[in-house]
């Protein structure tokens, strides 16, 4: 059979078997092996096949704490850096300084003037009791100085009536009589006074330390040396000005420039003679203002300063003193001259 394969071989190389190329029947054809050796290009390398390593399970009691914390999803415990406590170095401490409380004193009540009068009165009739009833004293000798700083207060009161309704209730209430009463509204005396209500200051004094205090009244005259006024002369009161509007004495040209303001020491507009001179002084020009401390005092008004290329002026002693500005006054003494845009010159004089 092998001889028959390899003549069939032969036949197909020479081309004898007519070029059908057709294999030959032959039996046990299917039957026949393969018995050359394969060439190493038919070689099929094998691969080296690798044995995947299974690691062994890990134990839960091998677990780590913050390992079984992750796989069961919570937050690792994680405790806090304690960091070491510093003591920090002892400052030497200021002692605190501890200030008094201020006892907040009550106001004089009072819807309108007469309420807060009424009120006064009771509030001095109260401190009265207090320090006199059932004492044995006599204060025919002795002053009751009631000195009020609030100016609206002060002016309320500053009359006969109210002196004479307050002495009639001290006799009729307390049982005793004061020599005098002095209302007044300069700073009150701090060792002595005391404090009733806020600006509301009470003393009781002999009738020369009264005269001392300001008790009295002052009066003052005005006459023009140069330049002329609508009066021969005007005269200051410490009682009257008071009642007067704003409490002043008002001076500058025309009798009532404006319906807000009267001149109670008004230079005479009207007067040819004199007109070079007037002319000179404004409407607004200065107002005269009282205390009890420091007597009467020189105010400048805005028609009476430098921005308004006008001057007031003081002349004491051959010696000009001149008003500056609206807020800081000049002391008034006897004899001085008060000058307008040095032009008018009128002389102040006590009288009394």
């Amino acid at each position: 059979m092998a001889n028959k394969f390899f003549e069939w071989i032969d036949r197909v190389i020479n081309g004898s078997d007519g070029g059908n190329g057709n294999t030959p029947d032959v039996e046990g054809n299917q039957d026949i092996e393969d018995t050359s050796t394969p060439t190493s290009e038919q070689h099929i390398e094998q691969k080296e096949v690798e044995t995947p390593t299974v690691e062994e399970p890990i134990k839960p009691e091998d677990r780590s704490e913050e390992n079984r914390q992750e796989t069961s999803g919570e937050t690792p415990n994680i405790e806090p850096q304690v960091t070491p406590e510093v003591k920090p170095e002892k400052k030497k401490e200021t002692p605190r300084v501890v200030k008094p409380e201020v006892t907040q004193l009550p106001l004089v009540k009072g819807n309108n003037a007469i309420e807060k009068r009424e009120n006064l009165i009771q509030l001095i009739i109260s401190q009265v009791k207090r320090d006199y009833r059932g004492v044995e004293v006599s204060l025919h000798e002795c002053s009751l100085i009631v000195t009020l700083t609030d100016g609206v207060l002060y002016t309320i009161v500053k009359n006969d009536e109210f002196v004479s309704q307050l002495r009639q209730k001290i006799v009729n209430e307390c049982g005793c009589n004061f020599g005098n009463i002095v209302i007044n509204n300069n700073l009150p005396q701090e060792h002595h006074s005391k404090a009733l209500a806020q600006d509301v200051y009470y003393e009781v004094v002999s009738k020369e330390i009264a005269a001392d205090l300001g008790g009295r009244t002052l009066r003052a005259r005005v006459t023009a040396i140069q330049g002329s006024l609508r009066t021969p002369e005007v005269i200051l009161d410490s009682e009257e000005i008071n009642r007067l509007n704003n409490a002043r004495y008002n001076i500058g040209a025309m009798l009532q420039p404006y319906p807000t303001r009267t001149n109670q020491i008004a230079i005479d507009e009207s007067d040819d003679a004199q007109s070079q001179y007037n002319q000179y002084a404004s409407r607004e020009h200065a107002h005269i203002a009282y205390n009890e401390r420091d007597g009467f005092l020189l105010y400048a008004d805005r028609g009476g300063i430098r921005e308004s290329y006008k001057r007031t002026h003081i002349i004491r002693n051959n010696q000009e003193i001149e008003v500056e500005g609206t807020i800081v006054p000049k002391v008034l003494r006897d004899g001085d001259i008060i000058a307008l845009s040095r032009k008018v010159y009128l002389k102040f004089e006590i009288i009394s």
